[in-house]
């Protein structure tokens, strides 16, 4: 038989504090499911527990429900629950949301065979039929069961695959393929992560973490740490891929056939690849115990340590201590470095009753206490002491390049120690620095006149100017004779008379002082013109209307202006389009029909007017009637509307949850996309309507209503629409 389950809508009023979900009033009383709704709360949890009837209290399930989340399970499976047994809830958050889907039938209700389930068929079910899931109903069927149909063998089962098994063989999960997989006994294999492709018998070592997996590379003696060997791929590894490092045990199915059984491999210096030659360090790797192409083996034991290879110094053994007898000459026979390291110990005595250190805070050499040189790290420069004053300093000063200091203690200068960059550059010393540079000798590097060498009667230098003017002058040049361009006049001659001759209109000149006194007199910016007087008057001329006589074409004072207005007030401009000044009123005309007027009693038209583009009815409405527009620059009279229907059933299949509420659809063609419905419910719907807590809330849509409950009605509704359109 189905079962009909009915929906709680609980919401929680206090954070932290258990509160009463449900209370089974039945036996058998089925809870299918409880949904949390976390819509728009902090991320929080949510307990469910249940207090039995006979006073046990169990937890059943604790979740963790994030900001947003609408649908996290409190209970995954069907829960039975006994007449008096009572589920309470738990959050964090105040006002989270529990839907909880659970039946109750105290008569019929009684699990007395699995077919009332919803995910089960046993239909035709016979005498030792097992219950298999059918992935295409989504239900537990009756099939015949045993007989052949179930694995019979290791290998028939699906996620168990065994490929030629060898005696001792182990089984072993494969992550890489999901699958049991058989291999080689007692081996330690690491689960590892390869950003690169890697294939199979490679040496290992670790770069890294990815997740919860080692990351590796290939391991290169001659750049890698020995630590971080951890072993070789058991398998080929993808690239960004997994596979396992196998550091302990037999390694199967590679190509041995290189070496003969019992040869030792080593790591060497090319990455991933091992070696019958010991590199250095020497670490040795694996033994080959089967050689053969593609099905050789390997013996991996990576954690041995590396033994010494020193085992005795010159017959003596544990921790030896060598001396100059212990040790013998190269290439010599017999002889020990002894008697050299005697020699070399009086030479350096020899040279260190010469050479002393100066004190105990300085490094250096030292002849005597007059002459030596020091060096202090301190103030990192080196002072030479000869004969007991210094004689120079070496070290950082204030220029960008070490320094030479020379001269007597407050008393000395810097000198570069690097050499020039040009032929001819010399030192030259700056006074605030107390330093000296290479330079090029020239004016600006010299003190004393502008010209940086004061000028005297020999050997005078010249700035470039001065020399591109000497090298235009011939040699031996001398003035020949003067002479002089209109208006200046010369009389010739190597020493002539200048004159300038007098201007006239014609030609430029010099000017007498009573043409320039005249010229003072003009003012600035004046123009030559033919008046010379206005009305009779001359100077600076200043007009008024008596000095402008009328004519044709008049002038107007504010006066005249206004008598010219009074006159011609009432008079008609005709013309196709004229306007029209009439009393009080002003229209304007088109071909002598009035198209817009204005009067004391507003603005009139002729067939209505747009303004702003926007056209306006011609003619009034009728009674009642509210202007509209078309949203496309038309206005118009229109009549408001109302409908109401009666009797409309809402039955009880119509319902359904949505996002934590029920909603429900109620079809009219009188409703419009921009009607306001009011649901108005009848009298005899009044029970179960408060029953459910239906909500104050409509939506419209063309040709429909939705209503909204808190919880589902349990009988048919029957309501009223009253419908506006506007």
């Amino acid at each position: 038989m189905a079962i009909a389950y009915k929906s709680k809508v609980f919401s929680n009023s206090a954070a932290n504090t258990s509160q009463a979900l449900f209370t089974a009033v039945a036996s058998n009383t089925l809870v299918k499911s409880i949904i949390c709704n976390n819509d728009g709360k902090t991320t929080g949890t949510a307990t469910l527990r249940i207090n039995e009837s006979g006073g046990t209290s169990k937890l059943i399930r604790r979740v963790t429900i994030a900001s947003g989340d609408t649908s996290v399970e409190l209970l995954y499976d069907v829960l039975a629950l006994e007449a008096g047994d009572i589920l309470y809830v738990t959050s964090t958050d105040t006002d989270i949301v529990f839907i909880m889907s659970y039946a109750e039938d105290s008569e019929s209700l009684v699990l007395q065979s699995i077919d009332v389930l919803s995910d089960v068929n046993t239909t035709g079910k016979v005498d030792g039929d097992v219950l298999t899931w059918d992935s295409t109903t989504s239900k537990w069927i009756a099939e015949a069961g045993g007989g052949g149909g179930g694995a019979t063998i290791l290998n028939d089962l699906t996620d168990v695959t065994i490929v030629d098994p060898l005696d001792h063989d182990s089984l072993v999960y494969d992550e890489a393929t999901s699958q049991w997989i058989n291999g080689a006994p007692k081996a330690f294999d690491l689960p590892v992560y390869a950003a690169s492709a890697i294939a199979k018998g490679k040496l290992l070592k670790a770069v890294g973490a990815q997740g919860d997996k080692v990351s590796v590379g290939l391991f290169d003696l001659d750049v890698d740490d020995a630590k971080n060997l951890i072993g070789i791929s058991v398998d080929a590894i993808s690239a960004g891929g997994t596979g396992h490092a196998r550091a302990f045990g037999e390694l199967r199915g590679i190509s041995t056939n290189s070496y003969s059984i019992g040869t030792i491999l080593y790591a060497s210096g090319t990455a991933g690849e091992l070696s019958s030659t010991a590199g250095v360090p020497e670490i040795p790797v694996a033994i080959v115990i089967r050689s053969q192409l593609n099905t050789g083996r390997l013996f991996v034991r990576t954690w041995v340590p590396t033994a010494s290879k020193v085992y005795s110094v010159n017959g003596n053994t544990g921790s030896v201590i060598l001396d100059a007898a212990d040790i013998y000459r190269v290439g010599s026979s017999g002889d020990t470095i002894d008697t050299d390291l005697t020699a070399a110990e009086n030479n350096i005595n020899s040279i260190k009753a010469v050479l002393k250190y100066p004190s105990s805070s300085l490094t250096g050499l030292q002849v005597n206490t007059t002459n030596k040189l020091e060096i202090d790290s301190t103030t990192q420069k080196a002072v030479f002491t000869i004969n007991g004053s210094t004689a120079a300093t070496i070290g950082p000063s204030q220029s960008l390049f070490p320094q030479v200091r020379i001269g007597t203690t407050g008393d000395t200068y810097d000198l570069p120690i690097t050499r020039g960059s040009n032929d001819g550059e010399v030192p030259v010393y700056t006074a605030t620095t107390n330093t000296s540079e290479w330079r090029t000798l020239q004016t600006s590097n010299l003190g004393g006149t502008s010209d940086g060498i004061t000028q005297g009667t020999t050997n005078l230098f010249f700035t470039s100017a001065e020399q591109t003017k000497l090298a235009g002058i011939t040699a031996g040049a001398a003035v020949a004779s003067v002479t002089g361009t209109a208006p200046i006049v010369s009389s010739g001659g190597t020493t002539p008379a200048i004159s300038i001759t007098a201007a006239t209109t014609l030609a430029a000149g010099s000017m007498s002082s009573a043409d320039k006194s005249k010229l003072d007199g003009i003012e600035a910016g004046a123009q030559v013109n033919a008046v010379t007087s206005v009305n009779t008057q001359t100077g600076a001329v200043v007009l008024t209307t008596s000095n402008i006589a009328e004519g044709t074409n008049q002038y107007f004072t504010n006066a005249r202006a206004d008598a010219r207005t009074l006159a011609e007030k009432d008079q008609t401009l005709t013309g196709p389009r004229a306007i029209q000044l009439n009393g009080d009123s002003i229209e304007i005309q088109n071909s002598a029909v009035t198209i817009l007027g204005v009067d004391g009693g507003g603005i009139y038209g002729n067939g209505g007017f747009t303004y702003n583009g926007i056209t306006y009815p011609s003619t009034d409405g009728t009674s009642g009637q509210v202007m509209s527009t078309n949203g496309a620059g038309t206005i118009s009279f229109v009549t408001k509307k109302a409908t109401q229907v009666t009797g409309k059933t809402v039955l009880t299949g119509a319902w359904s949850l949505v996002s934590g509420v029920y909603e429900a659809s109620i079809s009219d063609a009188n409703i419009l996309s921009t009607s306001i419905v009011n649901v108005i419910p009848d009298n005899g719907s009044a029970a179960t309507i408060r029953t459910a807590q239906m909500l104050p809330r409509t939506d419209s849509s063309a040709g429909a209503v939705k209503i909204y409950s808190t919880n589902l009605p349990a009988a048919s509704i029957t309501v009223t629409l009253n419908i506006f359109d506007l």
